[in-house]
């Protein structure tokens, strides 16, 4: 044979042995020894665990610190001192920021004309009774008319009457603190013509305020007194979704009632009002929490408030960034024996870094892939990064 033909014979043969080969890849390179398909290459990821906790359903808001309103056994906790007569104002017994005690006299106007009008009552009132003493005499031994006696009686009622009205003048022009608290505030001064109703001071007591927060009505349904609760300070917009917030629940280790204070500025408190009157401009109800004494909260301060409404306990979790919602469906990617299988769940709460899943075959201690989860297919081999 001569070169040529031994040169082109070899081309030959090595084409039909690559298409032999290519051929061969083709119905044979995607099957393992048993037939089934093989996995993808290796890809890097990291995992975590299927764990059984206790999970909670959060309810966000935020809220403005205000005195508690009054309640059907107690006064509120804010007073506004002023008096339905009015006056010029003579003396100013308090300052502010001052505590007073509930009944402690706090201003007092010109008292000059109520007092002479006092002493006048009194008078009058000591002649109607006297008189009234002798017709009660003069009628037992029928020496006056019933006529008179009735007379006498009708007088020493109204001197009586009299006397009770100059005196509560008198009241009206020295201003007592109706509660216990803090004066916060003074809006008047000495020698000024005071007109009737108006406010000449506030009292709070600082040991009763609440917050108040409005949350959207379908959240308001799952609220109800005595819930946990917890204040911290705050400036985000409340998110208008009307969706339950979550995040990781910390326990307490205080009084049954959680009026406790946390380490740094988180204060443990409780739900004490839920309204149940919808606005029809915001579709929110109103709700209070307690602010406990020790917190050392002022009114008007803009607090996160964040209310425990439900808990789920002994359910299934994962690390959230194990759920993966793509087109409707939710997935996990449970790794066994180095391979990655992706299992259908339905998530249900979200605590903290966790998320509650269900799902046919989930059980306790399955490992999970974390990081790297959206990028898996249905089924893949995996090197686990974080062992």
């Amino acid at each position: 044979m001569s070169p040529k033909k031994k040169t082109t014979t070899i081309l030959i043969i090595i084409i039909i042995a690559a298409a032999v080969i290519f051929l061969g890849w083709l119905l044979f390179g995607r099957k393992g020894t048993s037939g089934e398909e093989a996995v993808n290459p290796e890809v890097s990821v990291e995992v975590g665990q299927i764990i059984k906790t206790t999970l909670h359903r959060y309810v966000n808001a935020y809220g403005q610190v205000e005195p508690e309103p009054p309640g059907e056994s107690q006064k509120g906790a804010l007073a506004l001192i002023s008096s339905p007569v009015g006056g010029v104002l003579t003396e100013a017994l308090v300052r502010e920021g001052q505590v007073v005690k509930e009944g402690q006299l706090l201003f007092r106007f010109d008292t000059r004309m109520a007092r002479i009008a006092v002493l006048k009552a009194q008078k009058e009132l000591e002649l109607a009774r006297d008189t009234y003493e002798r017709q009660k005499q003069l009628l037992s031994g029928e020496a006056t008319s019933i006529r008179d006696f009735r007379a006498a009686e009708a007088a020493l009622h109204q001197a009586e009457e009299n006397l009770a009205s100059a005196e509560t003048d008198l009241s009206y022009l020295e201003l007592k603190s109706p509660i216990s608290g803090y004066l916060t505030k003074i809006e008047v001064s000495l020698g000024q013509n005071v007109e009737p109703n108006r406010p000449l001071a506030e009292v709070v007591d600082l040991n009763r305020l609440v917050v108040s927060a409005r949350v959207p009505s379908g959240e308001g349904a799952w609220l109800r007194p005595g819930q946990e609760a917890e204040l911290s300070p705050g400036t985000a917009v409340v998110s208008g979704s009307g969706e339950a917030k979550a995040s990781v629940s910390i326990k307490s280790g205080g009084s049954a009632s959680g009026s406790t204070i946390s380490s740094g500025s988180l204060v443990r408190t409780q739900v004490i009002f839920v309204g149940r009157d919808i606005d029809p401009q915001t579709d929110t109800v109103l709700v209070r929490v307690a602010v406990p004494a020790e917190a050392g909260l002022t009114p008007g301060k803009f607090l996160r408030l964040k209310i425990v409404a439900e808990a789920h306990e002994n359910c299934l979790a994962v690390p959230v960034e194990s759920l993966v919602r793509l087109e409707g469906k939710e997935t996990i990617s449970i790794v066994e024996n180095g391979v990655a299988t992706q299992q259908p769940v339905v998530s249900g709460f979200r605590d903290g870094g966790l998320v509650e899943v269900s799902g046919e075959g989930l059980k306790e201690g399955q490992t999970v892939v974390t990081t790297g989860a959206y990028a898996l297919p249905e089924k893949v081999k995996v090197k686990i990064l974080n062992k």
